[in-house]
């Protein structure tokens, strides 16, 4: 019967069949350090992770990305740029607020130079409006700390610090000058304007000793030069944070800035006065562009989905090779 028949062998394999095929990986083609433990990682798959540290591959290849930093840190540099940005208008309501009370002064009949109101707004207000600014740019240079490998940055975030420490130091001496009665004057009557002296009759630019005159005038100077320097290195230190958004647009910006602030705040005092105005709008607007880039890394946002380049191999073979495939 058909049903005792013997049950065929079962056909030998042959050389020519192959197993089921793996799913392919791309492995790193060059020699490159993994950024958490100096391992190289040529010949590792990109999707897989460090054997050494355990650190993703794919961290090694793209570089210390904002998106792979500590929620913290985030959050510094986000509140960092939002001070910066309310601390640039202290100067502007101090300088709105002492025109205005000098017009009071005058139109009251009152000896402007006399008045202590007008000291008050001259003297702390601009020190405290510069101070906000100066707090708001120390959270916005914080350090990453757990930013893998060398922090190109550090360079640009450590000369911004220099540069706050000594603008703050000019901004305090500054205010501490304006209570000295011919300081006072000269910045309410001006070098070339009058005041009016405790005997009725009017005074001078000799009224006011000239060594007064020079010392707050190299203040002033010095502190012009001294906030230009800040401008050009914090544009070059927000060029480095747009590397690693990344964002090429403000990283172009933020490089134009870097030699275009600096000369609006000077050369810019020629033109009517309206160079450091265009270099104050400029650099809001830089510090803004940043804030928004940041505020997407935090929420997961990419508005320029970017990859890095990466030199790879191609595709590994998954299936062993045949008896006639070349050696």
């Amino acid at each position: 019967m058909d049903s005792d028949a013997p049950t065929p062998p079962p056909e030998p394999m042959h050389a020519s069949d192959a197993p089921p095929e793996l799913p392919a990986f791309t492995a790193v083609s060059d020699d490159r350090p993994c950024l958490a433990c100096g391992y190289n990682i040529k010949g590792l798959a990109a999707e897989g992770v460090c054997p050494e540290c355990g650190a993703p591959i794919q961290r090694s290849l793209r570089g210390n990305l904002l998106e792979f930093a500590n929620e913290d840190y985030l959050k510094t540099l986000h509140y960092g740029a939002i001070v910066i940005e309310w601390g640039a208008f202290c100067p502007l309501v101090a300088g709105v607020l002492s025109a205005v009370l000098q017009s009071a002064s005058k139109l009251g009949g009152q000896a402007v130079a006399s008045g202590r109101g007008l000291e008050v707004i001259a003297g702390v207000l601009p020190a405290a409006g510069a101070s906000v600014a100066i707090f708001g740019w120390f959270l916005f240079s914080r350090a990453d700390a757990g930013q893998l490998g060398a922090d190109a940055s550090e360079k640009a975030r450590r000369w911004v610090r220099i540069a706050l420490i000594t603008e703050l130091i000019l901004t305090l001496a500054s205010a501490v000058t304006v209570f000295i009665p011919s300081v006072r004057r000269l910045m309410v009557q001006g070098i070339g304007g009058t005041a009016t002296t405790t005997s009725g009759g009017p005074g001078g630019p000799a009224m006011i000793p000239w060594v007064t005159i020079i010392i707050v005038s190299a203040i002033r100077l010095i502190g012009i030069g001294v906030s230009a320097t800040r401008a050009a290195l914090g544009a070059w230190y927000v060029r480095h944070l747009a590397a690693r958004v990344p964002d090429f647009g403000l990283q172009n910006f933020a490089r134009v800035m870097i030699w275009l602030l600096p000369l609006l705040s000077t050369v810019g005092l020629f033109f009517c006065g309206l160079g450091p105005l265009a270099a104050w709008i400029l650099s809001i607007v830089l510090i803004d562009k940043c804030r928004r880039r940041i505020r997407d890394v935090r929420l997961g946002k990419n508005p320029l989905p970017w990859i890095t380049p990466v030199p790879m191999f191609p595709a590994l073979p998954t299936s062993p090779p045949g008896p006639d495939a070349p050696a």
